[in-house]
């Protein structure tokens, strides 16, 4: 049976329009045991945040705790699920030097801390200048 993940609309759970925009990025995976996850953004106090939500079926979803509350606004999710079962999730943030890529694993039912994964801007900038 083909799972559809679930709607996700500015009206539902917080979840701002583009809940599951910029469609190139994965949005859902599929565990071992055959459960989903699904890969969202939220708005939490003004700010967007990226959610995850797993499901044993596609019918009913539970959001699991977030990768970060804290820092910049975050979107553009992106899932995926290694050879033993853990989820990997990247998305974008903004923060005072520009647009970061940070990166999270879901493990023991919590998020490893966030790492930023894009080079640092102000360094890029800094070589720029100097060459």
């Amino acid at each position: 049976m083909l799972a559809i993940a679930p709607l996700v609309r500015s009206d539902v759970e917080g979840s701002v329009p583009e809940a599951t925009a910029f469609t190139t990025q994965r949005k859902l995976v599929r565990f071992a045991d055959g459960s989903l996850a699904l890969a969202y953004v939220v708005q939490v106090n003004g700010t967007n945040r990226v959610q995850v939500a797993r499901s044993p079926d596609g019918v009913a979803w539970t959001p699991l705790d977030p990768p970060s509350l804290t820092g910049p606004t975050a979107d553009r999710p992106a899932l995926a699920v290694d050879s033993r079962d853990t989820l990997l999730l990247a998305w974008t943030a903004n923060d005072t030097y520009g647009r970061q890529v940070l990166y999270a694993s879901y493990s023991n039912q919590r998020w490893s801390a966030p790492e930023r994964v894009s080079e640092e801007l102000v360094s890029a900038r800094k070589s720029l200048v100097e060459e």
